[in-house]
């Protein structure tokens, strides 16, 4: 199988100061005679491959309605074509190059500080095996190669994710750049990639969103007030700014600001005062603002509101509002001192901690302004309390699709996602044969006792979150391994009839197992335990333990270091080593890098892919992050890997 390069050429017309991409949120296409393609992007040998292979453009470079931002991102895919009895795997290849009248290329110019390429990229591999695509970067001065920059991304991206490639530069700082983007491996080329790309930005010294994520703010107006006041990212109007910017803010005052979408407040984390009356907005979601004190949000069209995560909630107004559920339930309703809900006439139940509290304290208080129709429950019939709640990624479609038709959806089917109120205090969960082949979502079923996950298609089972559970029946799957370590109320384990090759059952507590099935795993043997003579005296012919003939115990199997998917990770690539520690972590996460001491960037992200901390050095501070798994992203060199990280 021949591989063919698909060539796009960057045209541009002038370099200016600060240089940017022209068209790099990819909203501007055109139609050419063989296809249509993002305006500003020139083609190179494209009509002879269309000539060969006609409507070859449509089927590799394709302008998705999935974008990060705007209408459009760009689509690449790389494909299998067969013609004249050859077939042959189309790996686009995407290349940055000014070109002009003197030469057949020349390089796109920039200013001398250029510090790094960012963006957002989404994407689903054909294989995980020996596959990736890639972003590459030459900086040139005077026609000399002067720096160097690329990231390859080898795993599915499910959501759109913000990625920065920092310029190394061994010489004088660069004046022209060069960049290269393939959607392949072309040394192992595999059809059925797709990578999107959106927002391509180049960052500059002294521009203080250089290197940083950007924070979707959709509202225009929402946007142009955070350009003017220092929170923007330099660039009016492109429906983003520097989450560096925003994510120490203590005080936001927008009111007056004909703001209809609060979209990207979610990331003002340190935020405790916010004014945002009179305005447009229908909707106001600020379950991720937990450090809020007061929130002044009289004079919109707000149906409901959900305190549940404002726990240091103090002062609250939403008269004049379209109220017609408001959940005040957060634990702490004993230090709100000032509240308003009235002029909301279709609101009468009021969700509180107490009602008794709320009768005897608010009523007839000058600091509490309600309508005359308004009291206070602790379960109120118009008002869920997951209304405006956190939600819990779901990938797995068959895993989703159940938990939706069980009432533990968020009731919108195939979102990849699901209300974490209503899962998190779930006791039983049965999902026999339902076609699962992943479980990711798991993590948020935090009251989890009973789980029977048997005969479906997972390869992995990370239960390292699910503390209390009692009963794991995870028969007929292929997992590879499972680690119990954190499951310390373990009394039943039915593995059998997987694909194990490493099963770990320290966790301090074996005494109180009374059930093992580890039979028709024909690839283990060793089985590590708490203790190895207990073991061989109470499970060894007990009649309630099903084990194959060469199973055995021991205190150390001298598993190797990426047995589990759990929390050790040590990761080898040709020129370094990456070591994540500690792992679980109360505090600090360090990262220790073998033969390597160029720039790193590390990302954190929930589970439901949002960001939530950022950093470019070898320590990332967890403090302000709660109890649960994470996923670190850390790129370095033209490296980037995928850690999960458990905070205790």
């Amino acid at each position: 199988m021949k591989n063919l390069l698909l060539v796009f050429t960057f045209f541009v017309s002038v370099a200016i100061q600060g240089q940017q991409i022209p068209n790099g949120d990819f909203e501007n296409w055109v139609q050419e005679s063989y296809g249509e393609e993002p305006a500003n992007w020139g083609e190179y040998g494209l009509q002879l491959y269309n000539s060969i292979f006609p409507g070859l453009l449509d089927s590799t470079i394709v302008k998705s309605l999935d974008a990060y931002s705007g209408n459009y991102a760009m689509e690449i895919r790389s494909k299998t074509l067969t013609s004249f009895g050859s077939t042959d795997t189309v790996i686009p290849y995407v290349m940055l190059n000014l070109k002009n009248a003197e030469t057949d290329s020349a390089y796109m110019l920039i200013d001398s500080n250029l510090q790094s390429l960012s963006g957002y990229i989404k994407q689903d591999l054909a294989s995980l095996d020996s596959n990736f695509t890639a972003i590459n970067i030459l900086l040139y001065y005077e026609g000399n190669l002067t720096g160097v920059g690329g990231l390859e991304f080898d795993s599915n991206i499910t959501n759109y994710t913000f990625f920065d490639i920092p310029i190394l530069n061994f010489g004088t700082p660069g004046d022209s750049i060069e960049l290269f983007i393939t959607a392949g491996n072309t040394s192992n080329p595999l059809p059925g990639n797709i990578m999107k790309l959106d927002g391509l930005s180049l960052n500059y010294m002294g521009n203080s969103t250089a290197g940083g994520p950007k924070t979707y703010v959709p509202d225009n107006n929402f946007e142009a007030y955070l350009e003017n006041n220092g929170m923007g990212d330099g660039i009016a109007n492109n429906d983003s700014v520097s989450t560096n910017n925003i994510n120490s803010i203590t005080t936001l005052n927008i009111d007056g600001s004909n703001i209809s979408d609060l979209t990207g407040i979610e990331d003002f984390i340190a935020l405790q005062g916010l004014d945002c009356s009179y305005n447009s907005l229908a909707t106001l979601d600020l379950s991720n603002n937990i450090n809020l004190i007061y929130i002044e949000a009289y004079d919109n069209q707000i149906s409901s509101f959900d305190a549940t995560y404002n726990t240091s909630l103090q002062v609250l107004d939403l008269e004049d509002n379209l109220l017609t559920c408001l959940n005040l339930i957060n634990g702490n309703n004993t230090i709100l001192t000032e509240l308003w809900t009235q002029g909301n006439s279709d609101l009468s139940c009021i969700q509180v901690d107490d009602s008794t509290y709320s009768n005897s304290n608010w009523l007839n208080n000058s600091d509490f302004y309600l309508d005359s129709n308004h009291y206070f429950s602790v379960n109120c019939s118009n008002c869920s309390s997951t209304a405006g709640g956190p939600k819990t990624y779901v990938p797995d479609n068959n895993f989703e699709a159940y938990l939706e038709t069980r009432g533990m959806g968020d009731g919108i089917a195939n979102n990849d996602s699901v209300s974490t109120n209503n899962i998190n205090s779930i006791t039983t969960l049965g999902i026999f044969g339902r076609n699962i082949s992943e479980l990711t979502g798991i993590e948020d079923f935090i009251a989890l006792q009973e789980l029977d996950c048997s005969n479906n298609l997972l390869t992995t089972l990370d239960l390292s979150n699910n503390i209390n559970l009692i009963y794991i029946e995870a028969y007929d799957n292929q997992i590879s391994s499972f680690d119990a370590t954190y499951n310390t109320s373990l009394q039943l384990l039915d593995l059998e009839d997987n694909l194990l090759t490493c099963l770990n059952l320290i966790n301090e507590n074996n005494t109180i197992l009374t059930e093992l099935w580890t039979q028709g795993n024909s690839n283990l043997s060793c089985v590590q335990v708490d203790d190895s003579t207990y073991s061989n005296s109470n499970w060894l012919n007990n009649s309630d333990f099903y084990l194959d003939t060469n199973h055995y115990f021991s205190v150390n199997c001298n598993y190797s270091s990426n047995c589990f998917d759990g929390p050790a990770n040590i990761i080898e690539n040709n020129s370094s080593q990456l070591s994540v520690f500690p792992n679980p972590t109360n505090n600090v996460i360090n990262i220790k890098l073998d033969n390597y001491t160029g720039a790193i960037n590390l990302q954190l992200y929930d589970l439901t892919g949002k960001l939530i901390k950022s950093a470019s050095e070898k320590t990332l501070d967890l403090e302000v992050c709660s109890k649960g798994i994470y996923l670190l992203k850390i790129a370095y060199g033209d490296r980037a890997h995928e850690v999960k990280v458990i905070k205790e």
